[in-house]
């Protein structure tokens, strides 16, 4: 099983409540580039096509709850 860190899961979280890069990068002080080498590495380990595709399979096993 995949385990992720606080601030992955933070993100998670951002993406599903529809917030962009840009300000998820402001909400939690990190740069937008920071940001969308992020969300590529949880893409990547979900086996998600897209940013919807990541929310929809992370709100699938449990990781975050909308």
């Amino acid at each position: 099983m995949t385990e992720f860190t606080q601030r992955e899961i933070k993100i998670l979280n951002l993406l599903a409540t529809g917030n962009t890069d840009k300000e998820i990068a402001k909400k939690l002080s990190v740069s937008e580039a920071t940001i969308k080498a992020s969300v590529r590495t949880l893409k990547r380990i979900m086996g998600a096509e897209n940013r919807q595709h990541l929310v929809f399979i992370a709100c699938k096993r449990d990781f975050i709850k909308v």
